[in-house]
């Protein structure tokens, strides 16, 4: 249970980072904004539930990899840059929460 907690609590902050960021970029739609943040704990939840035995870096990119890919989805309809923006910071993203969760917390699956 603290794995989970840890792992979408981590997510929700780093969907407000990934906000955060796009608002600096000058992105200001509200419902892309709202589906990054749940994208994100989406991302925390999937990680903290996860009892896939694999080395916790590739763990995280690939969960992130995965779980974000329908919000990159909805990006392509602003270009092939948006959707490869989205889908590396999903990457990224997953890779920090499971690096937060199993190797800062040592909250193991």
């Amino acid at each position: 249970m603290k794995r989970l907690w840890i792992a979408i609590i981590v997510g929700f902050l780093t969907g407000l980072l990934c906000v955060w960021g796009a608002s600096q970029r000058g992105i200001w739609d509200t419902w892309m904004l709202v589906s990054a943040v749940a994208n994100r704990t989406l991302i925390g939840f999937a990680i903290g539930m996860s009892r896939f035995k694999m080395h916790w870096a590739l763990h995280g990119a690939l969960i992130g990899a995965i779980f974000g890919l329908p919000l990159s989805l909805a990006a392509l309809q602003s270009g092939f840059a948006s959707f490869l923006a989205f889908e590396l910071a999903s990457i990224v993203y997953g890779f920090v929460v499971e690096l937060v969760t199993a190797v800062i917390f040592k909250a193991k699956p």
